[in-house]
């Protein structure tokens, strides 16, 4: 399922062409997923992996696929859904990866 989406997008070996593929299908998926579904997505943690990791965005069609999943997050997260995005030290792992791609050009 997503976590072996999202396994594959951190992993250093999956290559580029599936990369690419996995972060359009992914941002398809969140986009599209009915709002208990998305629930589960996130209570679940299985697309944790991709901001605890370090999702390899060198290149430019998968970052911008990848802002367009935080993009799709941000904008679907509500309370039930905020705490499971927030480490135990009261860290928002998603938000210092998406901090780092604020500038991309």
């Amino acid at each position: 399922g997503l976590s072996m989406m999202a396994e594959a997008l951190v992993e250093e070996t999956t290559p580029e062409m599936i990369r690419a593929q996995t972060w359009q299908s992914l941002c398809l998926i969140l986009l599209n997923v009915e709002e208990d579904v998305f629930q589960e997505l996130m209570i679940g943690r299985e697309l944790y992996v991709l901001w605890s990791g370090q999702p390899d965005l060198r290149i430019e069609e998968n970052r911008m696929n990848f802002i367009s999943c935080v993009k799709t997050i941000s904008m679907r997260i509500n309370v039930e859904t905020l705490p499971f995005l927030v480490t135990e030290d009261s860290d928002i792992p998603l938000l210092g990866v998406a901090m780092a791609y604020t500038a991309h050009e």
